[in-house]
């Protein structure tokens, strides 16, 4: 199931997609709310091979995601991957945004299945 998540204080969005218990990030969204002038170098330089993998690999993978729109290729971070593009991260916007996904998207997601907006914020607005 894919998710957008958005944080209006950091001004940011990004979409995962989970399956069971596992939650991937869209490496492209990652990267760019941590500012890399170059996505795909930095997902490439920074996130180990183990730590990402392709949409069409995570489809083949998982029987029941619904996935639309996205190329075959599109590369997804699982949560150790989305560590080492953070942790390479030296801008101010890095600490903030790993503060938001670790204190609160991941444990809800965790406990409840997904992330609910504050009841002040949305997607569309």
């Amino acid at each position: 199931m894919e998710q957008l998540f958005r944080n209006r204080k950091l001004n940011v969005s990004v979409r995962t997609v989970k399956s069971g218990e596992e939650v991937l990030f869209y490496a492209k969204d990652v990267a760019e709310v941590l500012r890399y002038a170059n996505p795909r170098k930095a997902i490439r330089t920074h996130v180990w091979s183990k730590n990402k993998t392709t949409l069409d690999e995570f489809k083949r993978r998982t029987e029941s995601v619904l996935l639309c729109g996205n190329q075959p290729g599109t590369a997804l971070l699982y949560e150790q991957g989305l560590y080492q593009l953070i942790f390479s991260s030296k801008l101010p916007i890095a600490e903030a945004f790993q503060d938001w996904v670790v204190t609160d998207v991941l444990p809800s997601i965790r406990k409840t299945g997904s992330y609910k907006l504050p009841e002040s914020e949305s997607l569309y607005g």
